[in-house]
């Protein structure tokens, strides 16, 4: 389950072939009728940066991990 406040981190590749360092916390999800849910992401570290993802990416380890 994918909650308010709770912070992800994905797994892709950043620059230089480094894991990505920024940390992503769940602002709003959105369940529209008929459609996948989806959480609307701000960048810990510059709230101004924001990102829609599906919830069932958010839920597949080898793309997000959640951080403690």
């Amino acid at each position: 389950m994918v909650d308010i406040g709770t912070l992800y981190r994905s797994q892709s590749v950043g620059a230089f072939g480094r894991p990505s360092r920024t940390v992503w916390r769940v602002m709003a999800i959105s369940e529209a009728a008929g459609r996948h849910a989806h959480a609307s992401l701000a960048d810990t570290a510059d709230p101004l940066s924001t990102k829609m993802v599906a919830v069932n990416a958010l839920l597949d380890p080898d793309l997000y991990l959640p951080v403690e």
